[in-house]
């Protein structure tokens, strides 16, 4: 029960933080600057990936049969979003205040 809670919570933040943008998709698989991650954490090419998410696989689930594991892939994964907020709040798009907020809020996600 836990470990399915889990998964569902690091779906909802990889949707989150633009890891696997499943709307964003094409004919290549998923987009973004966190798709790279997944690829490597999962093992698979892009194509596959989109294929087996959409088949009904969980990231967490692709993740693990990688032998890898969902707790390095979800800090990974918060890096990465800190360092785009970073990156928001140094070229202006953003306050500090704002990434604050947001970075506040997808720790409280992920744990």
């Amino acid at each position: 029960m836990m470990k399915k809670m889990l998964i569902s919570l690091i779906a909802a933040v990889v949707l989150t933080v633009g890891v696997v943008a499943v709307g964003a998709q094409d004919d290549k698989g998923p987009r973004g600057a966190g798709s790279e991650l997944a690829q490597e954490y999962t093992g698979l090419t892009s194509e596959a990936l989109r294929t087996a998410l959409r088949g009904g696989a969980t990231l967490g689930e692709l993740i693990e049969a990688n032998g890898q594991s969902v707790d390095a892939f979800v800090a990974a994964s918060v890096a990465e979003a800190q360092t785009r907020l970073d990156e928001a709040v140094a070229s202006g798009r953003i306050t500090q205040e704002q990434a604050d907020e947001r970075a506040a809020a997808l720790e409280a996600n992920i744990t």
